[in-house]
């Protein structure tokens, strides 16, 4: 059992309804502002009942409301075309669950799951028209709503108890309740001869505090007060219920507060705790938002890795800004999130995912997140590129939503995913002498209105220009070709030097490629660049 699919109207970040399927697991990468944290929030409510760590029927809120849906409401109410209150709907599809089958989902048709709402209350329909009659509201009337859940099968219920499928949300950043959580998982270790045992041990502490001679003491002094005396008042502690012991666990690392340990450690023993519940396997749905935050490199790599061993067992959604993550998690298990849309793809070839996991440093959120990516193989290509478009645009490139990204010689890698998600992708590469070669390696790209690549169409012999081989072994790449666009005077000008002859100077380029690159990016003289760099940069 597990979440197929999750609806959400008019929840915070979405008003218009949308849609999102879900996997076993599941990574949301996105910009900022584009409800990340909104379906996290939204799957946590539904199931729980709880948002931000309390409960939501006794802290309604209009800011829990789309802003729009809100506003769009008051607005109406000044004009002949009143609209109905707005609702908050989030509906979750289980890919089984016989119980919760009906017709009763948001169009009608057949499913298994239930809705979670907050809704107007029909009991207050008399009141409410009156404030309408009166002109009288100003802010949405939150006193008129409750919060209901209704499976498909039309079952009404007032309470999330009756779902069976646990919500458990990790958020690194805020931790209310910390010693609440935590305990509650802990708890969970606790057989019932345990826990009457736990009754009986804190039973016997209260009956301690009271035969104290110091508590007695006290009591002594109160009852000879001439105030109190005839009131019969004494201390005391609150009596001892069955379960009052659970309010007084309090989680502890190295026998410091978990609430005064650092986060980072509070997200790895929280996640550690949540995964350790046998008894929510395949019936939960763990949401992790941020991993990485907290974290140092090695410790997230453990917690990661940690993760992957647990994900055939529960359902996993994660929210981050870190390539690393994705990459380590499978870059197949993506949800990509945008302001208006989304996207996943889970046929990526199992290589490509393969090679990600293994080679998880790459920049591959930078990537999914630009609106156009030039993908170049060196340090020294993106300084010439990025100078190049400097030059003739007078402001860098990432100014203009353009992301140039060293990616090695993994430029095949990168267009499978620009490719299936429809990312605008240049790569800039050189032709190595051997055109034919080049056009084969990508011909699967050819006719891809989104994807170009830009290389130089000339093939440059060490015949056709008297270059010693041993000393320039391929005059088929960038420098060669910047010194070709140019003239021996004006490389060396910009790069400060006075070599006499090409060779020599060509020899010092490839063997300090990076030093030459940031010289000419630094330069304050302008020179002329190939004509495929030039391609690669055009609006």
């Amino acid at each position: 059992m597990f979440i197929k699919k999750l609806r959400i109207e008019n929840f915070k970040t979405f008003g218009t309804a949308r849609e999102f399927e879900l996997k076993q697991s599941t990574i949301i990468v996105g910009n900022n502002g584009v409800g990340k944290t909104t379906i996290i929030e939204a799957l946590n409510l539904a199931l729980t009942g709880n948002y931000r760590g309390r409960s939501v029927v006794k802290n309604l809120t209009q800011d829990l409301f789309n802003k729009d849906s809100v506003k769009n409401y008051l607005d109406s109410l000044k004009t002949e075309q009143k609209q109905e209150l707005p609702k908050i709907s989030i509906s979750i599809f289980f890919d089984t669950c016989p119980e919760m089958n009906g017709n009763g989902t948001p169009d009608g048709s057949a499913g298994d799951g239930f809705t979670f709402s907050i809704e107007f209350d029909e009991k207050f329909k008399e009141c409410y028209q009156r404030m309408i009659d009166d002109d009288e509201i100003e802010s949405l009337p939150i006193e008129f709503y409750q919060v209901k859940w209704t499976t498909f099968s039309r079952a009404p219920y007032y309470s999330s108890k009756f779902i069976g499928y646990k919500g458990l949300l990790i958020n690194s950043d805020n931790f209310s309740s910390n010693n609440m959580y935590t305990s509650q998982i802990i708890k969970s270790y606790f057989d019932d001869d345990a826990a009457v045992r736990m009754s009986q041990a804190q039973r016997q502490m209260f009956d301690d505090f009271l035969k104290d001679s110091t508590v007695q003491d006290i009591n002594t002094k109160i009852s000879e007060s001439d105030e109190l005396k005839e009131m019969n008042v004494s201390l005391g502690i609150t009596s001892v219920s069955k379960t009052s012991w659970e309010s007084l666990i309090s989680a502890q690392i190295d026998n410091i507060p978990f609430d005064n340990v650092g986060k980072g450690e509070q997200c790895i023993v929280k996640t550690y705790l949540s995964f350790s519940e046998n008894s929510l396997k395949n019936k939960a749905i763990i949401m992790i938002e941020e991993p990485e935050c907290h974290l140092s490199f090695g410790n997230l790599n453990k917690l990661l890795s940690f993760i992957k061993t647990k994900l055939n067992d529960y359902q996993v959604i994660i929210t981050t800004h870190s390539s690393f993550v994705l990459n380590k998690l499978g870059i197949n298990n993506l949800l990509l999130l945008s302001q208006s849309s989304h996207c996943s793809f889970d046929d990526f070839c199992s290589q490509t995912v393969a090679f990600f996991e293994k080679r998880s440093g790459y920049d591959t959120l930078r990537f999914l997140l630009s609106d156009k990516a030039i993908l170049v193989e060196g340090d020294s290509d993106d300084l010439i590129i990025q100078r190049a478009y400097l030059d003739k645009y007078q402001k860098l490139p990432i100014e203009d939503g353009v992301d140039i990204i060293t990616v090695g010689l993994s430029f095949l890698r990168f267009l499978e995913i620009a490719k299936n998600l429809k990312i605008n992708t240049y790569v800039v590469t050189d032709n190595d002498g051997d055109i034919t070669a080049l056009k084969t390696k990508y011909q699967d790209y050819d006719n891809i209105d989104h994807i170009k690549i830009c290389y130089s169409e000339d093939v440059v012999s060490h015949k056709d220009i008297g270059i010693d081989m041993e000393q320039v072994p391929n005059l088929n790449t960038l420098e060669p070709e910047l010194l070709r666009a140019n003239s021996r005077d004006i490389i060396n000008e910009v790069l400060e030097k006075s070599f006499d002859t090409d060779e020599k100077l060509l020899h010092y380029m490839i063997h300090n490629k990076t030093e030459v690159a940031y010289g000419i990016f630094m330069s304050t003289k302008k020179i002329k660049y190939p004509a495929y760099i030039m391609s690669a940069i055009e609006k």
